[in-house]
């Protein structure tokens, strides 16, 4: 069976319900936790659409590994993009963020990674799609002034984040990830009206396992905990993962999964994997407090990945020599 974790709270920074295939976002470290030269990915989530304040969120990232190595070291680099939308006013977050990554094996079975994340983001705004006192008359009237007076409606922030990752594997026999990082290190202020206001450093741990339970059947076990002082999350999940096809460069498999974000919703997940492709869809089903507006629905979320060698042309020779 294969488990996911992720928590979720009010003000937190975005979250997904399909963690394990938002790495760069879970942390810096993961931008070289894969098997071959690059990888590229999205995710996108639409949640409470049955309320008048749903939430709009994307993801989308790549990662890369350097060819030449550092005193021994691997190295890689990675970028994502991150926006979310909500609310009346569309109050949005956007952030692009670059990582870089070192990392040595420690034994044969074992890889150790350091991961730093450097970006800029921006928060902002639309006073134009709210209403105000001053607009209403014997009726509502948007045309007229509202009354306010917005100095500021976006704001701009820079950001660092640092993780720590672990990789375990025993050939084909198992295979665990796990790791901590550290966001909003540096307290980024955000203003709107005169005031900075701190963005509160994020800490996550997670662990991502997969185990080989028959030569078609793995079962795979992820979890994540997340504290944004006052708030926390935790998020888990479980099921099987069930391949059809196990030859190169035909490989087929795909896997369904029952997770919990713990005291908010439950969701279903479903992948396939085909070659150097994965797809993923989920569904949060609130069962929160927040249910009675969501009817106990929640947010439909898409993920898709791919993974692959970059292929290099071989390089120019003379077939015969001169003389």
């Amino acid at each position: 069976m294969v488990f996911s974790f992720s928590l979720a709270g009010k003000a937190q920074d975005i979250h997904f319900s399909q963690y394990s295939f938002t790495p760069s976002l879970l942390s810096p470290a993961l931008s070289q936790n894969f098997n071959s030269e690059f990888r590229g990915g999205a995710v996108y989530r639409n949640q409470w659409a049955s309320v008048p304040v749903n939430y709009t969120t994307f993801l989308g990232y790549f990662d890369k590994k350097i060819h030449t190595s550092w005193a021994g070291n691997s190295l890689a680099y990675g970028m994502h993009f991150q926006f979310d939308q909500a609310g009346d006013a569309g109050l949005s977050w956007m952030q692009l963020q670059f990582n870089g990554v070192i990392s040595r094996p420690i034994s044969p079975m074992v890889t150790m990674a350091l991961g730093v994340g450097l970006g800029y983001g921006s928060r902002q705004f639309k006073p134009e799609k709210l209403s105000f006192g001053h607009q209403f008359t014997d009726q509502y009237r948007p045309n007229l002034p509202s009354g306010e007076n917005f100095t500021q409606t976006s704001a701009g922030f820079s950001d660092f984040s640092i993780g720590l990752h672990t990789h375990v594997q025993n050939h084909q026999l198992y295979k665990a990830d796990m790791g901590v990082s550290w966001s909003h290190l540096n307290h980024p202020k955000i203003s709107f009206l005169g005031e900075d206001i701190s963005l509160l450093p994020s800490i996550q741990i997670y662990g991502l396992g997969q185990v080989s339970l028959s030569e078609k059947t793995d079962v795979l076990a992820n979890a994540v905990y997340r504290l944004q002082n006052p708030y926390s999350e935790w998020v888990i999940s479980s099921g099987l993962k069930y391949y059809l096809n196990k030859e190169t460069n035909q490989n087929l498999a795909v896997s369904i999964l029952a997770g919990m974000r713990w005291g908010d919703a439950f969701f279903p997940e479903f992948h396939v994997y085909y070659k150097n492709w994965n797809g993923g869809l989920s569904y949060d089903i609130n069962h929160s407090d927040f249910k009675v507006a969501t009817a106990g629905k929640g947010g439909v979320e898409f993920s898709i990945q791919y993974i692959a060698n970059q292929i290099v042309p071989p390089k120019k020779t003379k077939i015969c020599p001169i003389f």
